[in-house]
């Protein structure tokens, strides 16, 4: 498998090209090499895009559990600079699903 970071420039890659579904399969790879090489830190933030392809995709309730698995993951590593990206992006699929009281 390519490094981690490879992997993850090219699914934003194809996140801008619009490519969700490949994007998508290709951050399920990542999530499941991440997990179980114990890489907290990519496994967040595969989560995290994962998050961010579904709520693309229309699908905002996956959205929200993967974003909240990931803000799980970032917080066991000290991540605190994902945890920030990972609640900004929550707040986004709130704010478009017009759940403002979240």
């Amino acid at each position: 498998m390519k490094p981690a970071q490879e992997v993850l420039r090219a699914v934003v890659r194809q996140i801008e090209k619009g490519e969700m579904t490949k994007a998508y399969r290709s951050l399920q790879a990542l999530h499941n090499a991440a997990r179980d090489e114990g890489d907290g830190n990519v496994e967040g933030a595969a989560l995290h895009l994962m998050g961010v392809v579904a709520h693309e995709q229309g699908r905002p309730d996956e959205a929200i559990a993967l974003l909240e698995k990931s803000l799980e993951r970032r917080r066991a590593v000290g991540d605190r600079p994902g945890e920030g990206a990972s609640y900004h992006q929550l707040g986004i699929v709130f704010h478009d699903q017009g759940w403002y009281e979240k």
